[in-house]
């Protein structure tokens, strides 16, 4: 079972994500703080990290550089998301995708289920007769 960690200072964040992620085969632990984050990542070794920008105590793009910088975290698949109108996308960082809040749950799904070399099933509507 794959496992996603979801790091972000809004707790809706976590029931919309968890939600969406309910009949896949991931399992979903949600922090809304940065502080926890080297303990759960040491202690629960995730495979996908969905990171907040703008954290009350920590920048999501920072955090990303470190883990893809640390040999023990850099296999770690970071997708990183943002409210902010412009610029968070143009510091450079090396996140496997950037996603910007609002955003549409289906597009979130996929490119969570893509990196995790998960087959996303197709709905009812997307079946080609």
């Amino acid at each position: 079972m794959k496992k996603i960690l979801i790091v972000d200072d809004y707790e809706d964040i976590h029931d919309i994500l968890t939600f969406v992620l309910q009949d896949e085969q991931i399992e979903v632990k949600c922090l809304t703080s940065a502080a926890l984050l080297p303990a759960y990542l040491q202690e629960w070794q995730p495979d996908l990290l969905m990171l907040d920008v703008r954290l009350g105590d920590a920048d999501g793009r920072h955090i990303c550089n470190e883990l893809k910088a640390d040999p023990l975290y850099c296999h770690v698949k970071v997708v990183l998301m943002s409210a902010m109108a412009d610029g968070w996308r143009d510091l450079a960082c090396h996140a496997d995708a950037k996603i910007d809040k609002p955003f549409e749950i289906d597009d979130v799904r996929a490119i969570i289920l893509k990196l995790l070399n998960l087959k996303a099933e197709l709905h009812p509507s997307e079946v080609k007769a």
